[in-house]
């Protein structure tokens, strides 16, 4: 079964980050069926004031919707940040929950309720199929090791692109039904001591270029965690045209013609 050797991607390995040292993380939160407790179990990435970008396995955890996402949250059992309710949930329409394709979601935001909170900037969209670097950083809250907990701290492992070629050694058909295919982006640590993991997904996969860090990918599907294989993660140049479309609409105002 095809599920069960894929996890839906914590950040094995990872390092403590520094307080806003990625002022655009966020976390998915979902409410309890027992009490008003909000359990954060996915990441995302803020890519404008009212829009976060996530992966799309994320949109349906359990048959619910999340319920939340928080802002500024550093560490989640701190009040630090701000939560948000969620006024508009996009799921790529092409997503194929059962192989984990075109694995990309928007949530538009609740900005009303809220005041937003300071010195919180949206991440860079890197448009381009070509990366800079083979170095990239993943972030998350995700489980430390595989089937283990989920850190409240946000953490970050350093990561290598792996290319799709080589990742596809890793994900024959048997594992993945169409193999690695374009709009996909691999990064593994080949000493298996950093990895994403379960808690992780949604996440952003970052490149820095000069001062600037620019999210590649969103961390999507693996197997196990830093054992080996490389994990897959929805790549955002392919995508960028739908995500434009709905945070940043042309309107006929918006188009000028000079005669």
């Amino acid at each position: 079964d095809e599920e069960d050797k894929l996890f839906v991607a914590t950040a094995v390995g990872g390092k403590p980050t520094a307080f806003r040292e990625f002022p655009y993380m966020s976390a998915l939160g979902w409410r309890s069926n027992f009490d008003e407790s909000i359990y954060y179990r996915c990441g995302g990435t803020l890519i404008a004031p009212n829009f976060v970008l996530t992966a799309a396995h994320c949109i349906d955890f359990g048959g619910e919707e999340p319920a939340q996402v928080r802002l500024g949250g550093d560490n989640l059992t701190m009040s630090q940040g701000e939560d948000y309710k969620i006024k508009r949930v996009i799921t790529h329409p092409d997503y194929d929950a059962s192989t984990g394709y075109n694995d990309i979601a928007l949530l538009e935001l609740d900005m009303t309720s809220v005041v937003k909170p300071h010195n919180l900037k949206p991440a860079c969209l890197w448009g381009k199929p070509d990366l800079l670097t083979t170095e990239l950083t993943a972030i998350g809250y995700g489980q430390t090791r595989f089937a283990g907990l989920a850190s409240a701290q946000l953490l970050k492992v350093y990561l290598q692109f792996v290319h799709n070629q080589q990742c596809q050694l890793f994900y024959p058909p048997d594992v993945l039904q169409n193999g690695v295919i374009d709009s996909q982006i691999c990064a593994g640590d080949s000493t298996r001591q950093q990895d994403t993991c379960q808690g992780d997904s949604g996440g952003p996969l970052l490149m820095r270029e000069n001062q600037l860090m620019y999210v590649v990918g969103i961390t999507s599907l693996g197997q196990g965690c830093a054992s080996g294989p490389p994990s897959i993660y929805s790549r955002v140049s392919s995508y960028l045209d739908w995500i434009e479309d709905i945070v940043w609409p042309i309107t006929p105002f918006d188009v000028r013609v000079d005669v």
